[in-house]
């Protein structure tokens, strides 16, 4: 079914046109990744398919009884509401019913001697408010509001605070957990991952990812397109083509396309070269009419147009030398760093080699810009030293390239690095940072963010460093620029590091990961995914020790109850010299498996029981209701009080299963 359409839409905002006779269809099945440069109007089309921007021409068709919502980047929630109930009120139609049930059951209580049919008809509509309420999921509205809050990192601390008084990132994330919450039948997201970090993105790509609910997604992450979209829809030159596949099919594909089509652009030019050959040696002699006919044939078919993808195509760079600095290149020593009660981390000891590139990764406020700054010399240290090895030649762009000369035109701003350059070797440079044509004569202080972020790094590269510092280089640039990007650090041959919540960007550039995480950092070599599956795995190490550690086994390493972190059980001896023979060490292997496995089976059987007695309860309400509303039981005032009194008894006890029951599923 398809849930909305566009018909041959048409908009833009003054002589611009944003697209043109566009057309887009999005079914029951969706999960659309919406891609496309900055500013070609992907935020404008999901105002459109929301209802809430109306087209300049073309129609828009919502199938009946469908709920849009839309995430908008540029709309966040504020006031004195505080963060859960801004949440909670995504379910303001089962609160609306459960306030409605509450106050059927009192004026049950408080009229023990109202008439018959009067009784009759409160315990008949008291009914089905509960079998509706209860269908709908509202007894775990509390537990799905905390688990959605909590997944997209707002911590319980700011729960009961006023919006007000929240971060615009922290009102983003409140914003998308009311959205998810809400359950509408078409979700629309516009770059839902700006005020998240990796920890909150991966709960939300979890979240989509098992979801059953369609939906549009914008976005530049490259690494949420490939894993939760099944078709990517790309706006371009005005227009809009849909794929099928996740973002990384979509772009082997479409370098496909366009190498085909520069290939066919230049045998089509080699030919017409060959014929205007042709015309030109022949138009005044024996072949007169050969050439003559071929003239017009020429002037029939016009001018050869270039591809339209060739503008958008990222340049390969030759390989992009530094100054040579000695192998070593900083080394920082027991780093300690933190502001008044909080440590942000302590006794940090890092080495970073010529030609290494570190990336730094981390939750909201861990302290990773902090340690880039200080590793750069920026700020120093509560405790530790740092320390730049021979030759070190540094470079910094940071998160707003702020330092850029606003009145110097882009290709001058690279030119007065290396006056001596030519111009041919400046302007092919800046090409890669798609910086083509006349956008080189361009004023610093016309670009936007995300072309400052890309003639920041030229810039850089271009006057030759041999370390490089770089936080968060990809906030503010579309994809095609972060492939730019991307290209450029793989060819350049000096060392990097970088703090980057970008998964996609790391796993091209990053030889190793520094993971900064409540007070702990550590290094583990490889790329961004490497180093989330080791962590994974030295989770469930934990994990499994915390279990043997709960139910008594000798030689766990948590105390009781307690998960030991991916810290403390890396942290264990390696190579620890064993007290116990292997017969013995199988044994107790197998005692702490037995173990494990009794108590889950003991979870299990209580869960079965549980649903077992909840099932009885909800048959038993049922059978009241059923009662309650028997047209013979109507003159029986006594019977009637005494089910109402049943019921509710009843219904308590079902809210206390049913709250047990979340508490063991979790």
């Amino acid at each position: 079914m398809i849930l909305v359409r566009l018909d041959r839409v048409t908009h833009g905002f003054g002589a611009r046109t944003l697209f043109e006779d566009l057309s887009f269809r999005v079914g029951e099945d969706a999960r659309v990744g919406l891609v496309g440069r900055n500013g070609t109007g992907k935020t404008t089309l999901l105002r459109i398919l929301a209802g809430t921007v109306t087209p300049e021409r073309g129609a828009r068709a919502l199938s009946p009884r469908v709920r849009v919502a839309m995430l908008d980047q540029q709309i966040e929630p504020d006031g004195e509401e505080t963060a859960f109930d801004y949440a909670r009120d995504a379910f303001h139609e089962l609160l609306d019913l459960m306030e409605r049930e509450e106050a059927l059951r009192k004026e049950l209580e408080r009229r023990p001697d109202a008439p018959a049919d009067e009784l009759t008809a409160l315990a008949h509509e008291l009914g089905h408010l509960h079998d509706h309420f209860a269908r709908m999921g509202g007894h775990s509205i509390e537990s799905r509001v905390e688990e959605t809050l909590e997944g997209l990192g707002v911590g319980r601390s700011l729960w009961r605070q006023p919006l007000r008084t929240l971060s615009g990132g922290e009102r983003g994330r409140v914003a998308i957990a009311r959205l998810i919450l809400s359950g509408p039948d078409l979700l629309l997201l516009d770059e839902p991952t700006n005020h998240l970090d990796m920890a909150a993105t991966e709960w939300l790509e979890t979240f989509l990812s098992h979801s059953s609910d369609p939906f549009v997604l914008v976005s530049h992450d490259r690494t949420l397109l490939d894993r939760v979209c099944t078709s990517i829809a790309e706006i371009e030159h005005g227009g809009l083509e849909q794929h099928s596949g996740n973002y990384t099919e979509f772009a082997r594909k479409k370098r496909a396309r366009i190498e085909q089509e520069e290939k066919r652009y230049a045998l089509n030019l080699k030919e017409r070269e060959r014929q205007e050959e042709f015309i030109r040696k022949n138009i005044a002699g024996q072949k007169t009419k050969q050439a003559q006919s071929r003239r017009k044939r020429l002037e029939r078919e016009g001018p050869l147009v270039r591809p339209q993808g060739d503008a958008d195509r990222v340049a390969s760079f030759d390989r992009l030398r530094a100054s040579r600095s000695g192998s070593h290149v900083v080394a920082a020593r027991g780093l300690t760093m933190g502001f008044g009660s909080r440590t942000l981390f302590s006794g940090l000891s890092l080495d970073v080699m010529r030609g290494d590139r570190l990336g730094i990764v981390g939750g909201n406020g861990a302290g990773k810009t902090t340690l880039l700054r200080i590793l750069s010399g920026e700020i120093a240290p509560l405790e530790g030293t740092v320390e730049w090895g021979t030759g070190v030649k540094q470079a910094a762009l940071d998160q707003e390239a702020a330092d850029l000369p606003s009145g110097t035109g882009v290709l001058d701003s690279l030119w007065d690095l290396r006056p001596t350059t030519d111009e041919v070797e400046v302007r092919s440079f800046l090409g890669g940072f798609l910086f083509r044509g006349d956008e080189v004569y361009r004023k610093i202080g016309t670009l936007s963010g995300g072309e400052r972020t890309r003639l920041g790094l030229a810039r850089i590269i271009w006057s030759g460093p041999n370390l490089i510092f770089l936080d968060e280089p990809t906030n503010h640039l579309d994809i095609a620029s972060r492939e730019a990007l991307e290209e450029a650090l793989r060819a350049y041959d000096g060392t990097l590091i970088v703090v980057s919540h970008d998964r996609y960007f790391l796993d091209a550039i990053a030889t190793q990961i520094l993971w900064v995480d409540q007070g702990d950092a550590r290094i583990y070599r490889g790329r961004y995914s490497d180093a989330r599956e080791k962590r994974s795995a030295q989770a469930a190490a934990a994990t499994a020790a915390a279990a043997r550690a709960a139910v008594g086994v000798p030689g766990a390493v948590a105390s009781p109850g307690v998960a030991a972190s991916p810290a403390a059980v890396a942290a264990s001896p390696p190579g620890a010299a064993p007290t116990e023979s292997a017969k013995e060490a199988r044994a107790r292997q197998r005692a702490a498996r037995d173990a494990v496995e009794r108590e889950q089976r003991k979870q299990v059987r209580a869960r079965k029981q549980l649903e077992a007695e909840i099932a009885a309860h909800e048959r038993r309400l049922a059978e009241l209701t059923a009662a309650m509303e028997d047209d013979s039981a109507k003159g029986d005032i006594a019977a009637l009080r005494k089910a109402s009194e049943e019921y509710g008894r009843a219904r308590a006890e079902l809210d206390r299963l049913l709250a047990r029951w979340v508490e063991i599923a979790e």
